[in-house]
């Protein structure tokens, strides 16, 4: 039993460890942060559909990532929060339907993100925010979102799911 809760943990710490990190490459390249945010890491959002760890650990990813951001607290808050809610979704309806859960996991990061990212880009804007200046950056991070799960997250799934066996168990 106990073999089997630091399994857990490890794979949760690794999940994690791999979300920051390729978050951190993408910012090297601004890409990480801003209105538009073509992340590496989203596409490690289709971990969910193959186990549970993924939730805790690219929250915690997403966390440790987004002390770098410029919207500070707030994006780490409200960024791991979108995280969260993506990968529970994910892993929740891949429970019931696999067969179409690379392109539910890429709509749930869309919507996340968009929602929570683009209110704390909107809240933190200088000049104050109205709707106009929530629902741009908004839809601009929902559709980078988009972009990435789909070009990196569907091949990165199909990939996992020829070889689950090898990584996930």
């Amino acid at each position: 039993m106990k073999k089997s809760y630091a399994r857990k943990i490890v794979s949760v710490a690794i999940i994690a460890a791999l979300y920051s990190t390729a978050t951190y490459l993408s910012a090297s390249l601004n890409l990480a942060y801003g209105p538009l945010q073509f992340r590496f890491s989203e596409a490690f959002n289709v971990f969910a559909i193959f186990t549970p760890a993924a939730v805790p650990g690219l929250t915690i990813g997403c966390m440790v990532a987004n002390i770098a951001s410029p919207y500070g607290i707030v994006d780490m808050l409200l960024g791991s929060l979108a995280t969260f809610l993506t990968t529970s979704c994910s892993y929740l309806f891949a429970k019931k339907c696999r067969k179409f859960s690379p392109i539910a996991v890429s709509i749930f990061a869309a919507f996340w993100n968009s929602l929570l990212v683009g209110i704390s880009i909107g809240l933190l804007l200088p000049e104050g925010s109205t709707f106009l200046q929530y629902i741009i950056p908004a839809l601009n991070v929902g559709l980078s979102e988009l972009i990435v799960c789909c070009v990196l997250g569907i091949p990165l799934y199909y990939w996992l799911d020829k070889n689950e066996h090898k990584i996930f168990r």
